[in-house]
Formats: structure tokens, sequence, C-alpha cells
């Protein structure tokens, strides 16, 4: 049977731990809500409830699409019209209106408190925090944004392990994601490692198609200067010393 790279049991029972947490302050919540009358403006009742931020494909899109929906339910249930006091409830339903899946990939960078303040911050940090390789970022730079990211935090003994999760989860390579999720004794150094192989043969490939596109546009360039010659019945360019009869 195949190992996969797993989070370490501390983060692993911590996540669990918040995700409990945050549905039972949803539930709480709601039920407070409904029991008890505000005085703030008047919206409709039972609004569906967003959609999670989906972890496939392009993620700043995916991102784009979840901050959209929130806002407009945010809007639709008079979040705005909610006193100041309110805003860690706001954080609240935010947390557990984005999905499991996302608290699990992307807090493993804990929010600070400056982070909680408010839905627009936690907006704001969930966007830093989820954001992948980008296809001009080298994995010397991503490493050192990852590193950077978790400095914050304090994450001490797990940061290394939480930064290989992070390498083998958001490099900007499809296939090497699906190898390293494989690979039980994977460490940072050795994702690392493997993302720079990836680096120099991409590189490597590009040298050999930009001189192979180079040769090809000098055969189209001779062929299109070449001409049958009229002394020797040959195809060649009509430049002195080209033709043998001469």
């Amino acid at each position: 049977m195949v190992k996969r790279f797993k989070l370490p049991p501390k983060i692993h029972n911590e996540l669990k731990a918040l995700l409990k947490n945050q549905n039972k302050l949803f539930e709480d919540l709601l039920k407070k809500q409904q029991a008890e009358p505000r005085a703030v403006a008047p919206g409709p009742h039972n609004v569906p409830l967003p959609p999670p931020l989906s972890l496939e494909g392009d993620m700043d899109e995916n991102y784009a699409f979840f901050e959209d929906n929130w806002n407009n339910y945010a809007t639709a249930v008079g979040m705005g019209d909610w006193p100041e006091a309110d805003n860690l409830k706001k954080v609240s339903f935010l947390l557990s209106i984005v999905g499991p899946d996302a608290l699990k990939r992307f807090s493993n960078f804990d929010l600070t408190q400056a982070d909680r303040a408010t839905p627009t911050t936690v907006l704001a940090a969930i966007k830093k925090n989820q954001k992948p390789q980008s296809p001009v970022e080298s994995i010397d730079e991503y490493t050192s944004r990852l590193k950077s990211l978790a400095k914050p935090a304090k994450l001490g003994a797990v940061e290394a392990e939480l930064i290989t999760f992070k390498l083998a989860t958001s490099n900007k390579w499809p296939h090497l994601r699906s190898k390293m999720l494989t690979m039980a004794d994977l460490s940072e150094a050795k994702a690392v490692d493997l993302c720079r192989v990836e680096e120099i043969t991409a590189k490597h490939v590009q040298v050999l198609s930009a001189d192979k596109l180079s040769e090809v546009n000098k055969l189209k360039a001779s062929s299109s200067k070449a001409r049958q010659c009229k002394f020797c019945g040959d195809w060649h360019a009509f430049t002195k010393g080209s033709c043998p009869a001469y």
C-alpha cells in the first residue's frame, strides 16, 4: 500500500479541534440569530450559504468567486449593519463557510489576532496564505515566501513539516505534486531538490526548443531564397559561388 504524506498528529488534532469549534460556533450563532431579535436593517430569511472555497483549478479565480459570494451573502443577511462588537461573530461565520478542506490546507499558518479582527482581514490573510507557486516564481523564491508566512505564526519544530506540505501540494508542476504526495519520507530539503530538478529540466527543454526553432527558421529562410538555376539545373540561392557550373 502506498503511504501518503500526512500532517503531524499535533497539527492534525489542532485543525480537527478548530473545525469542531467553528462548526459549534456557527450552529450556536444561527440559533441565537433566530431566537433573539436584533435592531438592524431587516434582511431576507433563510438565505442560502455560499459555497465553500474550491481547491481545484485556478486558485486566484476560486478565491475571487468565493469572496464575491461571501460579500453577497453578508449583504443579504445585513451583516453590514451589525455593530463593531460583533466582528468576531462575522469572522466565525466566514471561517465556517470557507469549508473544512480550505481550512486544512490554508490555515497551516495560524491567523494572528490582527488577521482575525474582521472578515476583510481574514479574507486578505487567506488570499495571502493560499497563493500557490506562480509560473514565474522559482522554487527558492517560493520557499522563501513560505518561510516568511510561517515566521509570524511561531510554528517552532513543525515549521519545516508544514512548509514541506505546502511545497508538496502547491508547487507549479501537477505531476510532481502527485508524486510528492505518495512519498512517505518527503522532507523540506528533498521537496526543494525535486522542484529544482524540474526547473533545470524545464530550462533545458526551453533551450533545445529555441535552438530547434532557430534551425527551422534558417532552413525556411534558405529555402525561400533558393531558385532553380538555368545553368546547372539545381536549386540554390542566386549568389556568387552557389552555382557549380561556375
